[in-house]
């Protein structure tokens, strides 16, 4: 059993089209759901793809109660879930060269929080007994490489692996929101 979040499009739907080729059981996720109803209706006419093993569920990674109850329909229908592929996310281009602070919240609240989130709510549903183990699988795009970042502070802190936390991590995020709010 495979989770894609943020699959109705893109690198996504690819990702979730190549697993369900392989014959795993894919549960498509999107916060839209007229659009995650169209990727799952697009896959289903693939006539390579058992239509079977295809699933749709609504998911908007920055709602906690819609991650609660993507993980309860989990555990419902699947009794767990064996690989779950993190690729919901947004990219503001603003946030890159001028970010604005209502830009980079958003981008936060669903890139870090998001994440973060639905890895808390599903890694408990994580079947340690799966075949080939289970696995997360955390899609990110070329902005979040560390020799992107200009502050060297932060690589410092982010860096250090042996150190590194939940608490560390959240810090370096919170202190973004600030320096762009300050400028």
């Amino acid at each position: 059993i495979a989770v894609v979040t943020g699959s109705n499009k893109g690198l996504g739907f690819a990702i979730a089209q190549g697993l369900a080729l392989k014959g795993v059981t894919t549960i498509l996720t999107s916060r839209d759901e007229q659009r995650g109803l169209a990727a799952l209706n697009s896959l289903k006419k693939d006539q390579k793809i058992n239509p079977e093993t295809l699933h749709f569920h609504v998911l908007d990674v920055r709602s906690p109660s819609s991650i609660q109850n993507f993980a309860k329909w989990i555990e419902t229908k699947f009794n767990g879930v064996d690989i779950l592929v993190n690729n919901a996310g947004i990219s503001r281009n603003d946030h890159l060269g001028n970010p604005t602070v209502e830009s980079s919240k958003d981008v936060i609240s669903t890139n870090y929080y998001g994440t973060r989130m639905v890895i808390e709510c599903l890694l408990p549903l994580l079947r340690s007994q799966s075949p080939h183990g289970s696995r997360i699988i955390n899609v990110s795009s070329a902005t979040s490489r560390m020799d992107a970042l200009r502050n060297q502070a932060v690589v410092q802190k982010i860096s250090n692996i042996d150190k590194l936390s939940v608490e560390t991590l959240d810090e370096v995020a919170e202190e973004f929101i600030e320096d762009v709010e300050h400028g």
